[in-house]
């Protein structure tokens, strides 16, 4: 069992005045590679906002598929750069650096926000909780219609429990950053596949993370989960290693480095079954899982027997051993 400590973080309410708050200045990225066929919903999403200090970028990749045609259609609406980057964390950055908002945010071009005030109520947060460095609250899945179907994985964080587990329940179509954090532990990382959790994890490192339960933004899931294994599953365990490298990781973390690895292999496996019954990769992971911490056989034989025997047809255990 994990300590005490290695529990959700708490969800927070309205701060207090947050109804007089006056919102923070926003900036709004949205970077796009040939995604002209979701690039409108989002560009509009952001446009029907009636937050009073919101400015929109686009970075555009280099698109060649009507992309660029979309965004000249917005006159001087929309502010867009069309050159070649180093990929969808490179594109952010250069759009945050471009950018002189007190905060920041990041929509994928299949993305939207939920309603025309979420902008302005997460700002209003922040602004009534000076103490706050990034506010979440909840997304929802939509089709490739746009129709909701039903609310994205949201958990209240806490960096001990997101790095034990390997849980990274910050939605990031519904997250809200004050710059100055980008500004103290650095901006998006090119180097590692899952950028937003490795982000997470470093800013709840050095300040405070709350989920407001609140609907802010839609998630689009047009293309399945069936590519995610190769990719994602590495991608888990190494936002767990890129953690324990950095400086300032507290003692109780360190000493619970063996069970964090364990179960970020348990969660790379989620994703190699998941992702298309990748067997191969999710036995790697399975056994990884076991060297890194033999503690946590009674959690690996459970999962083993919940996708396998989901798998073989065979029933599985109804409840699941605590991290």
């Amino acid at each position: 069992m994990l300590p005490e400590s290695c529990q959700p973080g708490p969800i927070h309410d309205d701060p207090p005045g947050i109804e007089r708050a006056r919102p923070c200045s926003l900036a709004v990225v949205i970077p796009s590679y040939n995604r002209a066929e979701y690039l409108r919903d989002a560009i509009d999403s952001v446009l029907a906002q009636d937050h009073p200090d919101l400015s929109l970028l686009v970075m555009d990749g280099g698109s060649t598929d009507g992309s660029i045609e979309i965004l000249r259609s917005y006159g001087d609406r929309v502010a867009w750069v069309s050159e070649p980057d180093e990929g969808h964390a490179d594109a952010i950055n250069k759009g945050w650096e471009r950018t002189r908002s007190e905060v920041i945010a990041w929509l994928n071009a299949d993305d939207c926000f939920a309603s025309p005030r979420a902008a302005r109520l997460a700002c209003q947060y922040l602004a009534a909780s000076p103490e706050t460095d990034i506010v979440y609250g909840d997304c929802h899945w939509i089709d490739e219609r746009g129709d909701d179907r039903g609310i994205a994985y949201a958990q209240p964080f806490s960096l001990s429990f997101a790095v034990v587990t390997a849980d990274h329940c910050i939605p990031q179509p519904a997250s809200f950053i004050r710059r100055s954090v980008v500004e103290r532990v650095g901006a998006l990382s090119l180097d590692v596949f899952a950028k937003d959790r490795e982000f997470w994890l470093r800013a709840g490192l050095h300040g405070r993370i709350d989920y407001w339960p609140r609907h802010l933004a839609d998630q689009r899931n047009d293309e399945g989960i069936s590519y995610l294994g190769r990719r994602v599953a590495p991608a888990i365990v190494e936002v767990t290693r890129s953690f324990y490298r950095l400086q300032g990781v507290p003692e109780d973390l360190l000493r619970l480095k063996p069970r964090a690895m364990s179960n970020a292999h348990l969660r790379a496996a989620y994703y190699a079954w998941a992702g298309g019954r990748q067997w191969d990769l999710y036995l790697w992971h399975l056994l990884c899982a076991l060297a890194s911490d033999a503690r946590n056989l009674p959690r690996i034989r459970w999962h083993f027997r919940r996708y396998v025997g989901e798998s073989l047809g065979i029933r599985k255990p109804q409840r699941p051993i605590p991290a």
